[in-house]
């Protein structure tokens, strides 16, 4: 290279070197400009909240001494409360014992009538049995042998009228007999 070519380099090489730090002092500029500005607004911030940082204070020491003064009364809610709810289960046990107890005369007065009911109608049963055994005895003049006297019942009640009204007993082993002899 010569040596106007060399010069020439050269100076375009401070020049480059010129502008860059032209460039970096507009930035330094531009940033001390807008720091000066933060600081500005958080100056003004801090001032217009130290007020209300006082007040905070204030109402936090006022909500303490308000929650220290209701304590007691707040304790002996709780306590009342408790003794409520526990009232309240051990009522709740009884009426519960109540129930159970009603429920089981319930049982009782229904097994009572159910049997007070049948009673009537088992004697009634035996009474129909007893009279029908009399009238098949009239009418047939004895008993059939296999009968038994203390099996009468309301079962043996249609094999009896079935009995009257054909002379014959339904499943008597003798019951074809009569029939073929007349």
């Amino acid at each position: 290279m010569t040596e106007d070519a060399l010069r020439i380099l050269g100076s375009v090489g401070v020049v480059v070197v010129t502008l860059a730090f032209v460039v970096q002092a507009a930035i330094m500029i531009a940033l001390y400009r807008v720091s000066t500005k933060t600081e500005r607004a958080l100056t003004k911030f801090i001032g217009d909240v130290k007020p209300f940082a006082a007040n905070a204070g204030t109402a936090l020491a006022s909500a303490t001494r308000i929650m220290d003064d209701n304590r007691p009364g707040v304790r002996e809610v709780v306590v009342d409360a408790v003794a409520i709810a526990r009232s309240g289960r051990a009522r709740l046990q009884q009426i519960d014992s109540a129930v159970d107890s009603a429920v089981a005369r319930v049982e009782h007065v229904g097994d009572a009538v159910k049997n007070a009911a049948s009673k009537p109608v088992k004697e009634v049963n035996g009474l129909a049995a007893g009279i029908s055994a009399a009238v098949s005895t009239l009418v047939h003049g004895s008993r059939p042998a296999d009968a038994d006297p203390g099996q009468a019942s309301c079962d043996s009640e249609p094999a009896r009228l079935a009995e009257m009204e054909t002379g014959q007993p339904p499943d008597h082993p003798h019951a074809q007999e009569p029939s073929q002899h007349s």
